[in-house]
């Protein structure tokens, strides 16, 4: 239920039914997403961490969306060169070129929210590294126009 109530962006409802799984199985398969999905999209980016770190330990660090999230809590923490460096090991373990694009364009709106155009215009090349339908260029090259 934690899951549904999660994707339904329903997170303090979803935390209720996670918890309680949590009373029942500590080790329960996926727990530590949905805690880490539920807190993020929280803004409670502090209480991410723990979660991410069991999540993407138990997964063996082979899935997008782990990297994803960890990309999103560290930037929302500011902890940039963290985040990097997460997206580095994504490149590896990560064969979706979607996902690669959004945690790029994460790392890049935060530099752009830091005022830092030298690394969003670095950024901006490594969304562009994973053009797909959609992508993120066009909204990076609004931001670059708003840092002169």
């Amino acid at each position: 239920m934690g899951y549904t109530y999660n994707k339904w962006g329903e997170q303090k409802t979803a935390l209720k039914y996670i918890n309680a799984a949590r009373r029942i199985n500590d080790n329960y398969p996926g727990l530590d997403v949905e805690y880490a999905l539920a807190y993020n999209e929280q803004a409670r980016y502090k209480r991410v961490r723990p979660y991410l770190d069991d999540a993407l330990y138990a997964a063996g660090q082979n899935n997008c969306n782990f990297y994803k999230n960890e990309v999103f809590a560290r930037t929302n923490n500011n902890k940039m060169d963290e985040a990097e460096e997460i997206y580095r090991q994504a490149l590896g373990d990560c064969k979706d070129e979607t996902a690669k694009a959004d945690i790029a364009y994460s790392i890049a709106f935060q530099y752009f929210k830091l005022k830092n155009k030298e690394k969003l215009g670095y950024w901006r090349k490594e969304v562009d590294r994973w053009i797909v339908p959609g992508s993120y260029l066009e909204k990076i090259d609004v931001m670059l126009g708003q840092l002169k």
